[in-house]
């Protein structure tokens, strides 16, 4: 909720973020953190993939990337998902 707070008003808490994530049959755990670099979480858990959003310009771009490339942890780079972007309907919501 942090780095979503610094673009706009959080409008769905990420606890609720989670819930839905982790509904999803090929994910078998979701981890919430407010460090900005989860790369100990990343070396102790090690996982198959770790993903990131689309705030992120490139997975190499993340502070993570060395860790995962050590512990073989495929990084991916979820899009924004079409007329879903929060931050596009806080614009529409405020008449922007």
């Amino acid at each position: 909720d942090a780095f979503v707070a610094t673009k706009h008003k959080v409008l769905m808490k990420q606890e609720d973020r989670a819930a839905v994530i982790r509904e999803l049959r090929f994910v078998d755990m979701v981890l919430l953190s407010s460090e900005l670099d989860v790369s100990p979480l990343i070396a102790a858990l090690r996982p198959d993939v770790y993903a990131v959003g689309p705030d992120h310009r490139s997975v190499e771009d993340i502070s993570e990337f060395q860790t995962c490339l050590k512990y073989d942890v495929k990084v991916v780079r979820l899009d924004i998902v079409r007329d879903l972007s929060s931050s596009e309907l806080l614009k529409e919501y405020q008449g922007g």
